[in-house]
């Protein structure tokens, strides 16, 4: 009888976290969503004002909310599935600090890497090559997250799988805005900024998507 309560009390936990998980990948697309769309829109304008280097300034410090939640949607998963599976809270601490050292030293390098492609443009190029495998690992593991793996952030959804596949055009975006910063041809900066306003559109209706399934969820319980 105790192991029934237990797994029921399992059952009903992990229900919870499936919630917050599309919680988490609603704020996921919202989060991207807006910062495509308000780079779209605001670029153009404040390069026409203001010197590049601070564009490239205000470009790394709208990145921070949606790299924030790129880096939660996975450390949710691995510490909720940590805490209720093999119980262990010195599991649990090791897995977060470790978790945050590592996201605290990839996102120094990244913003070093992109501020210093400013005065050295051959960094900025290997910065774009290296972005390539970067989404592939991010668009395997949210796929597997969301679809494969018996532990999953959220139920994944036919909008899920439409928006990882999206995510190859942020290095198509990049490549044409390199293509720009080196020839300074519009039509490469026009086509970067097209494809950063689809990007962030798309991005908006898969949250939309997103709170949309997480409403009825509610309902329905």
């Amino acid at each position: 009888m105790s192991y029934d309560i237990v797994d029921e009390a399992k059952k009903q936990t992990y229900k919870f976290l499936l919630r917050k998980g599309r919680k988490t990948m609603s704020m996921y697309y919202l989060m991207w969503g807006l910062y495509s769309l308000s780079l779209s829109v605001s670029v153009p304008l404040l390069y026409s004002l203001i010197p590049q280097f601070y564009v490239l300034l205000f470009i790394l410090i709208l990145m921070f909310l949606p790299n924030y939640y790129t880096a939660k949607i996975f450390y949710v998963s691995i510490r909720s599935y940590l805490l209720l599976y093999t119980n262990s809270i010195t599991a649990e601490r090791k897995f977060r600090k470790n978790y945050v050292k590592s996201y605290i030293i990839r996102s120094i390098i990244t913003y070093l890497v992109v501020l210093l492609s400013y005065f050295f443009k051959p960094l900025l190029f290997l910065f774009i090559i290296a972005s390539i495998p970067l989404f592939i690992v991010v668009e395997r593991n949210l796929y597997r997250y969301l679809f494969v793996k018996e532990f999953r952030i959220a139920r994944g959804k036919y909008y899920d799988k439409i928006a990882i596949y999206t995510l190859n055009l942020i290095p198509v975006m990049l490549a044409f805005f390199y293509l720009y910063y080196i020839s300074e041809n519009t039509i490469f900066y026009f086509t970067s900024i097209a494809i950063g306003y689809i990007f962030g559109i798309l991005w908006l209706i898969f949250f939309a998507l997103s709170m949309t399934d997480l409403v009825e969820v509610d309902k329905d319980e």
